[in-house]
């Protein structure tokens, strides 16, 4: 499974804002864990398989949510990170999971960035 780990990468090494960072890439992660989920439940994976995934799935969240660091905020990002983030989660599962998945929005944030 191909995630836009790219996209989660520059905005947590951004430093951008905590407040409205943190709250959408919680969304977001919900989201990546609903499709996970849903694309799980269309395989014959066994239900003992899937005891062991879900909580990877649960941690694979905390993980990013603890790499984000806010000590160094750079406020000129983001209204750019929280539009990216809100793009993101936007997409359909397919359209995410696909490991393709970009938005103006997102490509706008990374070249601010650079």
């Amino acid at each position: 499974m191909k995630l836009p780990y790219a996209v989660l990468v520059l905005l947590f090494s951004a430093n951008a804002s905590a407040a409205g960072i943190e709250a959408k890439s919680k969304q977001f992660c919900e989201k990546i864990k609903t499709c996970t989920l849903a694309q799980m439940e269309g395989q014959d994976i066994p239900p003992e398989m899937e005891e062991m995934l879900t909580p990877l799935i649960d941690k694979m969240c905390t993980e990013m949510m603890a790499s984000v660091d806010t000590s160094n905020s750079d406020k000129s990002l983001e209204e750019e990170g929280i539009a990216c983030m809100d793009s993101m989660t936007a997409l359909s599962c397919d359209a995410l999971m696909s490991g393709k998945a970009e938005t103006k929005e997102c490509a706008a944030l990374e070249a601010k960035s650079k």
